[in-house]
């Protein structure tokens, strides 16, 4: 997914074409409660898909047998990379602020049968949404846009 969104970014959501709408999901235990807070505290300064991108590139630093504040030792060179505000990302974590709306999101995903990821809903024109899971090519997306 990583290497087709760029691409998808220049050539429909940039255009208007399509509407990306991000769900985390909580399945992999602490790992990925930290690293959704993460993410959604790296959207707070507009740096979500940066964040994304780096803390994807950066999982198995990720998700060792860390303790929290390890962990916040290995997140805050990740959310450099990425282009935050370390000091202020390492606060928000902290602060777990982000934490009860994921939580809730979560719950939202597993009521719609959602409990992995990635899973895309296509809708077209508003249309019931086609499910995919896994990570198409662009050229399966493409199709999917399509209607095909």
């Amino acid at each position: 997914m990583l290497t087709t969104l760029p691409t998808l970014i220049e050539t429909h959501i940039k255009t208007g074409k399509v509407k990306v709408i991000f769900h985390n999901t909580l399945s992999y235990g602490e790992g990925s409660i930290r690293a959704a807070e993460a993410g959604a505290c790296a959207a707070r300064q507009g740096r979500f898909w940066s964040m994304h991108s780096a803390l994807y590139h950066r999982q198995n630093d990720l998700f060792g047998s860390w303790s929290f504040t390890e962990w916040l030792d290995v997140v805050a060179p990740i959310g450099k990379t990425a282009g935050v505000d370390v000091n202020a990302l390492l606060a928000c974590i902290n602060n777990h602020s982000t934490q009860a709306q994921l939580k809730a999101n979560d719950a939202a995903q597993r009521a719609r049968g959602i409990y992995f990821q990635p899973i895309f809903d296509i809708s077209i024109n508003g249309g019931a949404p086609k499910r995919i899971f896994g990570a198409p090519s662009y050229e399966g997306f493409v199709a999917a846009f399509e209607g095909r």
